[in-house]
């Protein structure tokens, strides 16, 4: 895992990543006023329910943070100011788990950034297993909020039941330099329409791993149509930039693709 982390960040630093501060204070939530309170810099609005830190699962760090709805929604919202700029790009990540079996179309997750009436994000998602699960979203607002707040919403089903959160974030985008990897002629990444990609190489040059992250550095379920070829269908991921990483008989290179 560690070296994984150090090949991705040395990645990084070739394609001329600036990495920005995560903007949601306290985002990974390892403090707490108290184990049975929701973790500091955040508040509550629910008339049933609660939260409490639970630091024997957790995606990062030493706890989370544990939703427990009963009758209504249950919310959790930042009390700490989220500065966000019109037209800048931001990443947002959050990883949650259900605990339970009992699955509901009714289990629901709504992550919102508010700006104001007019102007805010949502996003919602059905929980469908009981694993550690990222979401991984961007945002560009059309106007600017120096006092913008995010939320966490959970709606109960049928039965009760309990959701964990952890890393939690809204970074600004990565800038990215306009120099690319400099590179040989002996590979190239094509794109084939319909967010499909194959990579061709010369002659003397034999793959020999590809990786894909995402800008947020989450390594990418990625297989080839079989193995015979380097085509690659990517449809299954969500809207945003993502980093192939191609490693050869020769160098290392790293390909910036936009999924839309």
């Amino acid at each position: 895992m560690q070296k994984t982390l150090l090949s991705f960040f040395i990645l990084l630093s070739y394609l001329g990543f600036s990495q920005n501060p995560n903007l949601v204070y306290n985002g990974n939530v390892e403090l707490f006023s108290s184990p049975t309170s929701s973790p500091s810099g955040w508040s509550s609005s629910s008339d049933f329910g609660g939260f409490n830190q639970n630091t024997t699962d957790f995606s990062e760090g030493a706890s989370s943070v544990q939703f427990n709805p009963m009758f209504t929604d249950l919310m959790m919202f930042t009390t700490v100011a989220i500065p966000l700029e019109a037209n800048k790009t931001y990443n947002i990540k959050y990883s949650y788990k259900f605990l339970g079996n009992a699955f509901d179309t009714d289990d629901n997750i709504k992550f919102q950034i508010y700006l104001t009436s007019t102007e805010k994000f949502e996003n919602f998602v059905s929980i469908t297993n009981n694993e550690w699960n990222t979401v991984e979203v961007q945002y560009t607002p059309t106007v600017s909020d120096a006092d913008a707040e995010a939320s966490i919403t959970v709606t109960p089903g049928d039965s009760e039941y309990a959701v964990l959160f952890d890393d939690i974030q809204i970074v600004e985008a990565a800038v990215l330099s306009n120099t690319d990897v400099s590179k040989e002629k002996h590979i190239n990444l094509v794109p084939l329409g319909n967010n499909q990609y194959q990579i061709k190489t010369g002659a003397d040059t034999q793959i020999s791993n590809v990786s894909l992250y995402s800008i947020l550095g989450a390594k990418q379920r990625l297989s080839p149509a079989s193995k015979r070829d380097q085509n690659y269908n990517l449809n299954h991921l969500s809207a945003g930039l993502y980093v192939f990483h191609i490693t050869t008989n020769t160098q290392q290179i790293a390909e910036k693709i936009l999924i839309k």
